[in-house]
């Protein structure tokens, strides 16, 4: 059974002034926001069209008014079947069908509503009395005095001034000649301009003047107001890129299924403008058809044989316009929406060129600009005179900011960038008891000390990366084969001459640049699947390597074991290896064949009061069919260190040497 939750707007329930002036309204505008019970809005449109134009499905609703909050009488009851949902927001007319009358209001009321014969809604909602003007419609007496007793104008003919009386009076004194009047507002600094008539504005605006006419606007402050009102010292709105992790997808030549990639961009606000840009390459380019396909499941055809010979790279709609299907370009219908889903890019090589991949999504990405209402930015010094709490990060870009805070500074998430002094000569301050939890800049990364060592704030478990070493459509090894970009070693001694853990390099600035991948927080978890996956090689010279590197901290004076129990792939037919090294040394190497279902258990013994350097190398198993499998994961709580030993990271300012 579905759950809802109605939450009631600022003004539940108003009179809806149907009547003409001076009449008595007899029905009961009602607003409110229907979600479900995990927070997500009620979205039905069109109730007519449940495919396209009622996702959430039919929504029913009972209104009952009730004597009481609880229990009590019912006094007045109405169905609405099929009610029109937007985006939540709900709005009913009550008395539509069963008329609000002045018996039913005397009194505090109380509403209560059910939705789908799920039960009503507890608590009622109270009304106050007042709200009902219609009983000034039956009005029984007036300050006090029965309404018998009150003279009427029928009593006093002749005694009276009437309006036909008073408009002949003014009009012979000149106080209602049009001309006269027309001068005197122009005189007072009126100007003339549009009216009211005809403007139809969406739910939740109201009628502004502006510039000598009408127009529906925002009630209050507008959503990206915050940065007129701060002089332009804050604001809401964003550029963010979401990139895919997943690049280089190969296309598949002469397959019309097409290959896919997806991006999830997560809740980041509503979206005021929005472009893909794609870098594709393929051998003959007018045989290739790209489609972006949104959350919803529309379709854009972004480029269907055009004549770009050798490659397609570009953005969109600035550098080319989107052909719609179903939709018209550039994305129109997803300003003022949330862009939260999965994109996906598909694409379809329909020519053949003999070969199993003709070309690849080397990247692609989906830009938002976005009128955000989770974040807002400072454009300049923030400073805070009393306790500032930050539930989540506190982030500068560059030493000209900073944050100064003359009391309390409480974070539960992570501060990056030079928030505190950088000066001094950090390489030389230990950390001791006496300094834990002291915090520090250290190179442009934010440590604290855990009385042991520093260590980043919310730092990683591990390191990680995954590369392949071998183009079989180029017939190239990557990089030209250049060992210092895949850490001192060869890619193709890394899968056609069994490379070892033991052979990398101790230069920490090449082996930052190859081993990209943070794992989870430190502490977080007693085993990981560090990386899992199926690839696809067609020769024995390309391959898949994946590289995991721990920095653990031995703080006593013995050699402590860390077992290590894990299952790890290599494939000794096409020379690809798996192995283990502690500060360079050699551990375990073995250019054998294991699929993903064999189980390995090792000692990395860890020296004595420093910080020791982990690496463990897997590569694809053997293939069948072309399909190899890449694995590396930690199981048997090995991440559970014995006594004395802590994971530490700090790799993002190691020195370079083993013994650094």
């Amino acid at each position: 059974m579905k759950r809802f939750t109605l939450s009631l707007s600022a003004v539940a329930l108003l009179l809806l002034p149907t009547t003409a002036l001076g009449d008595v309204p007899s029905t009961i505008h009602y607003q409110g926001m229907l979600t479900t019970a995990g927070g997500d809005p009620i979205h039905c449109p069109d109730p007519n069209d449940l495919q396209k134009g009622c996702p959430s499905g039919i929504i029913n609703m009972v209104f009952r008014i009730y004597d009481s909050p609880v229990g009590g009488q019912q006094i007045w009851t109405e169905t609405h079947n099929a009610v029109t949902v937007v985006n939540g927001v709900v709005n009913v007319n009550l008395g539509e069908q069963t008329p609000v009358t002045s018996k039913d209001i005397n009194g505090d009321l109380y509403l209560g509503i059910e939705l789908n014969n799920t039960g009503e809604m507890s608590p009622r909602q109270r009304v106050v009395a007042s709200a009902f003007a219609v009983r000034a419609g039956e009005a029984d007496s007036i300050a006090g005095i029965d309404a018998a007793d009150i003279v009427t104008a029928n009593n006093v003919a002749g005694y009276c001034v009437t309006e036909e009386n008073l408009a002949d009076a003014l009009k012979d004194a000149d106080y209602l000649n049009e001309d006269a009047l027309g001068v005197y507002l122009t005189e007072n600094g009126y100007k003339p301009g549009g009216g009211l008539a005809g403007l139809q504005c969406l739910n939740g605006q109201v009628a502004v003047y502006n510039d000598g006419d009408w127009e529906c606007g925002n009630s209050g402050l507008a959503p990206d107001g915050i940065a007129q009102v701060s002089n332009n010292l804050m604001s809401n709105q964003f550029v963010d890129a979401f990139t895919s992790e997943n690049v280089p997808v190969g296309i598949k030549d002469f397959y019309p299924p097409g290959v896919q990639d997806v991006i999830e961009v997560p809740d980041i606000g509503v979206g005021q403008s929005m472009k893909v840009c794609v870098n594709i390459s393929n051998s003959f380019t007018p045989d290739v058809q790209v489609t972006l396909k949104d959350p919803t499941g529309a379709k854009y055809s972004l480029y269907d044989g055009k004549e770009l010979i050798g490659g397609l790279s570009q953005c969109y709609p600035d550098d080319a316009e989107a052909i719609p299907l179903g939709n018209a370009p550039p994305f129109e219908d997803w300003f003022n929406k949330n862009p939260q889903g999965f994109w996906s890019l598909e694409v379809i090589d329909q020519g053949f060129n003999d070969v199993d991949f003709d070309g690849a999504i080397e990247s692609w990405s989906v830009q938002m600009q976005t009128l955000s209402n989770k974040k807002i930015q400072a454009t300049n010094d923030l400073i805070v005179q009393g306790d500032a709490y930050v539930n989540g990060s506190i982030k500068t870009e560059n030493d000209n900011n900073e944050v100064v805070v003359d009391g309390d500074l409480k974070v539960t998430g992570k501060i990056t960038g030079p928030v505190f002094g950088t000066t001094g000569d950090l390489d030389n301050v230990a950390c001791d008891d006496g300094m834990k939890g002291q915090l520090r800049n250290y190179k442009g990364v934010f440590q604290w000390c855990n009385g042991i060592t520093w260590t980043k704030m919310n730092g990683a478990t591990y390191r990680w990366t995954t590369f392949a070493t071998y183009s079989n459509y180029h017939g190239h090894w990557a990089a030209d084969n250049r060992a210092e970009l895949f850490g001192g070693v060869n890619p193709s001694t890394w899968t056609d001459g069994c490379g070892y853990a033991h052979q990398m390099t101790d230069n920490f600035d090449d082996l930052r640049g190859l081993i990209t991948q943070a794992g989870p927080v430190i502490g977080s978890l007693k085993n990981a699947k560090i990386h899992s996956s199926r690839r696809y090689d067609y020769s024995s010279t390309n391959g898949h390597m994946l590289i995991t590197l721990f920095r653990v901290h031995n703080s006593t004076n013995q050699t402590i074991n860390w077992n290590i129990q894990r299952y790890e792939t290599s494939y000794s037919g096409w020379s690809e290896a798996r192995s283990m090294a502690v500060n360079g040394q050699n551990i375990h190497s073995s250019c054998d064949t294991h699929g993903p279902s064999h189980h390995f258990s090792h000692n990395a013994p860890i020296p004595p009061n420093r910080t020791s350097t982990v690496i463990m190398v897997a590569s694809t198993g053997g293939e069948t069919g072309n399909a190899r499998f890449l694995q590396n994961y930690i199981d048997n709580n090995s991440l559970e260190l014995p006594e004395g030993l802590s994971f530490v990271d700090d790799f993002d300012v190691k020195p370079n040497g083993w013994d650094n």
